[in-house]
């Protein structure tokens, strides 16, 4: 399978010839690790949420079956790729990862009553 365009990067806002970070929330799931991995390669800085730091005993991989703890090592050997510690349905982790970016990708799956949706709105204001 070859890649695909996740979407088109040219409607990714630039700021004075150089583009502001993405933000990525599931980062460390399949869809998340292959849309950081093209935003990479189109030499545009990402921002991705972690709950939980890369381990050092992690082996660093990218594959479909790697564990989360093997992706988040994978993607901090990245470059242009900051990982922020924290958690989606924590306000203060979302401020912490939104700041600077000029848009998010919310690839992270729902499973709690509070949805992500709800946090954004509260923090738009």
């Amino acid at each position: 399978m070859g890649a695909v365009a996740l979407f088109p990067l040219f409607c990714l806002p630039c700021m004075a010839g150089a583009v502001a970070p993405v933000a990525v929330t599931g980062g460390t799931g399949k869809l998340g690790r292959r849309a950081v991995e093209q935003l990479v390669a189109n030499n545009v800085p990402v921002r991705v949420l972690l709950r939980q730091p890369p381990s050092a005993a992690a082996e660093a991989s990218g594959a479909v079956a790697a564990s989360k703890p093997q992706v988040a090592a994978w993607l901090e050997a990245m470059p242009g790729v900051t990982l922020v510690k924290g958690d989606v349905t924590d306000p203060a982790s979302l401020n912490e990862l939104l700041r600077g970016c000029s848009a998010c990708l919310a690839l992270h799956g729902v499973s709690c009553a509070r949805s992500s949706c709800s946090l954004l709105d509260s923090l738009a204001g």
